[in-house]
């Protein structure tokens, strides 16, 4: 009975020990799959500004048509860099709150872990293995056996 419990007191320790690490996992996960999304986009933006600048390079008649064109397009991609500047920000902002979040919970967690008790208990199942360990190494216990 008091086997079955210690090993159910060592899971329930394990799982709440690894709560904080699982936690990190889950908010670094989600934002490097933010930075990933984040990253496509962008890649598609500036391939939609490559693609539209050679359309009006093969389509204009002249040159001052082909400036206007691409003034036009640039100014249409410097709007939407600016919206993902933004965005760029959004994101960090979130992030540092979602890390602050884990923190606080991290510490909150590391808190409540601690039983009373428990302290004095591990102290004294060390003194109790180090006296058992003192034991075995006496060489008056070994006089006179074979092994």
């Amino acid at each position: 009975m008091t086997a079955t419990r210690k090993t159910t007191d060592y899971t329930g320790f394990a799982k709440r020990a690894f709560t904080p690490a699982t936690r990190f996992n889950e908010v670094m996960v989600g934002n490097i799959e933010r930075v990933a999304r984040f990253q496509y986009e962008l890649a598609g933006d500036l391939m939609q500004f490559a693609l539209d600048q050679m359309n009006a390079t093969v389509k204009a008649k002249d040159l001052p048509t082909l400036l206007s064109k691409q003034r036009e397009i640039g100014t249409k991609f410097a709007e939407k860099v600016t919206t993902r500047q933004q965005a760029l920000a959004e994101m960090a902002t979130e992030s540092q709150a979602g890390l602050a979040r884990w923190i606080e919970d991290a510490t909150s967690l590391a808190g409540r872990l601690h039983e009373p008790g428990l302290l004095e208990r591990r102290e004294m199942e060390r003194q109790r293995r180090r006296r058992h360990a003192q034991r075995l190494d006496d060489p008056r216990l070994h006089i006179g056996r074979c092994w």
